[in-house]
C-alpha cells in the first residue's frame, strides 16, 4: 500500500521530534511520480529535517543506454534518467546522495563502471555509491575512475556476511 503525500510529511514531521535527531534521513523521493508533487514534497522535506541531514536515494539501472532511476524494491523505472542536470537540481535540497548500481548490487562481480564514471561527473555533492564490490581490486577501479572523490558501500562480500573480502582489512585501507 503507497502512502499520500500527507502521510509521508506527517511521517517526516514525526522524526523531526525524534531525541537524538538521526544525523541523516535517506528518502527516495521518485516514490512520487508527478514531477510538481515531488519537488513540492522534496521542498518540504528540506525544510522539515534541514538539508544537512538529507541523503536522497538515486538508486538506478540501466535502459535504452541510459540510467534510469527504479524504486519499489528496484523493479520500477521511473521516466527519470539520472544525469549532471538532475544532480544539479537536487543539490539545493540534500547534502550527499546514496546510488546503488541496481544492475549490479548483491553479485560481488564488480563495480558499475559507466555509472561510476556518470557519478564522478556530478560531484558538488558527495555520493555514496553501492553494488558490484567483491574485491579490492573492485576498490581500486571506483578509486581510479572516480579520482578518489567517492564513498562506497559493501554488503554481501564483506566476510561479517558470508563474502570473501575481510571487513578488519576494509576498515585498515579505508578508515
Amino acid at each position: 500500500m503507497e502512502k499520500s503525500k500527507d502521510e509521508l510529511l506527517a511521517g517526516i514531521s514525526k522524526l523531526s521530534g525524534l531525541d537524538p535527531f538521526p544525523d541523516e534521513i535517506f528518502y527516495q523521493i521518485f516514490e512520487i511520480e508527478d514531477n510538481v508533487e515531488r519537488t513540492q514534497y522534496v521542498e518540504a522535506l528540506r525544510k522539515e529535517v534541514g538539508k544537512e541531514h538529507l541523503v536522497l536515494d538515486l538508486s538506478c539501472r540501466p535502459k535504452e543506454g541510459k540510467y534510469y532511476i527504479v524504486t519499489n524494491r528496484w523493479q520500477k523505472f521511473t521516466d527519470q534518467p539520472l544525469d549532471e542536470a538532475l544532480m544539479y537540481e537536487l543539490s539545493r535540497y540534500c547534502d550527499e546522495y546514496l546510488v546503488h548500481g541496481v544492475a549490479v548490487e548483491g553479485t560481488g562481480t564488480g563495480i558499475d563502471c559507466e555509472l561510476v564514471q556518470i557519478l564522478s561527473r556530478c560531484n558538488k555533492l558527495p555520493v555514496t555509491y553501492a553494488g558490484g564490490i567483491g574485491s579490492f581490486s573492485d576498490l581500486e577501479k571506483l578509486d581510479s575512475i572516480s579520482g578518489g572523490k567517492m564513498d562506497f558501500t559493501i554488503g554481501s562480500a564483506l566476510d561479517l556476511f558470508g563474502g570473501k573480502m575481510k571487513f578488519d582489512e576494509v576498515l585498515k585501507h579505508y578508515s
